[in-house]
């Protein structure tokens, strides 16, 4: 499962014995909750940006002369509040990666 990052609210990992509900078994297990909405507005946004000009060059590229083709960004946010006061409530997610082919 993908969640984007400004979902999740927490999350635990538990590598006690579990019992029956889990299967018994050995290893770990890991919760996650996400983010739900409240009464109140609230959101964020992020952008990391990495472009081509701010890179060094690497050895091939300092004998060549050129810098080869390199472009990654990765972008998102949330949102969420109330649709119907106190009774209910929307949040949303979103995150984006994008690169340059190559």
């Amino acid at each position: 499962m993908q969640l984007p990052l400004e979902a999740v609210q927490e999350f635990v990992i538990s590598t006690q014995r579990f019992s029956a509900a889990n299967g018994r078994s050995e290893g770990a297990a890991i919760n996650m909750i996400t983010k739900a909405g409240t009464n109140k507005y609230h959101g964020s946004a992020f952008g990391f940006f990495r472009e081509q000009q701010f890179n060094a060059e690497n050895v091939f590229e300092q004998k060549s002369g050129q810098k080869g083709p390199y472009s990654r960004q990765f972008f998102g946010g949330s949102v969420g509040g109330p649709i119907v006061k106190d009774k209910l409530f929307g949040f949303f997610a979103i995150e984006r990666r994008e690169k340059t082919p190559a």
